[in-house]
């Protein structure tokens, strides 16, 4: 790893599972929104990538509830349903993937941040209860919009505050969204 100075990890799906914690929040929110059935596992993994809204609108969409997405205020509803229901539980059934800890453990002398579409505070709590938020120095949340990925701004802030170029950067995930952040930065 000669040369590189700082990582950048995605949180969901690439240090931890929480496609279960995801799922319980979306089916949470359609119950009290009066729709009926809930999503499936794999189902819910396949809306998300591009930001709450995006999860939420897809997750409403995906059974013609096109009433809810097109109104906006059910939808500001919908989002705030499921940051309650996801800040209260937010760790329930999150895991970290095999080996997560000890690999940031023995990246001894390399700055770590996460990158994630995942409200701040909500990455934040994820972190803090699956025991890995001191392995980072910084976290950027997708609540602020221009911190968003694919925008590369969330990268090139963190690269500025620690003199960082981008040639000794790399970053860590597991979604298209992902690669495109990291080549625009």
């Amino acid at each position: 790893m000669s040369g590189i100075k700082i990582i950048f990890f995605d949180l969901d799906g690439t240090l931890a599972d929480s496609r279960q914690d995801i799922t319980d929040a979306v089916n949470r929110t359609r119950e009290a929104l009066g729709i009926e059935g809930g999503k499936t596992l794999s189902e819910v993994h396949s809306y998300v990538g591009g930001g709450l809204e995006e999860t939420i609108r897809r997750a409403l969409a995906d059974d013609g509830i096109n009433a809810c997405v097109k109104n906006t205020k059910c939808l500001k509803k919908a989002l705030v349903l499921f940051r309650d229901f996801y800040r209260a539980h937010p760790v329930a059934g999150t895991k970290l993937y095999p080996f997560v800890a000890e690999t940031l453990e023995n990246l001894n002398g390399i700055t770590k941040a996460v990158l994630t579409n995942k409200d701040h505070d909500i990455a934040v709590d994820v972190l803090k209860g699956l025991g890995i938020l001191d392995c980072f120095t910084d976290i950027i949340g997708g609540n602020d919009e221009k911190y968003r990925k694919p925008s590369p701004k969330g990268i090139k802030q963190i690269l500025r505050k620690h003199k960082f170029s981008p040639d000794s950067a790399i970053i860590v995930g597991d979604m298209d969204i992902d690669i495109i952040t990291g080549r625009a930065a």
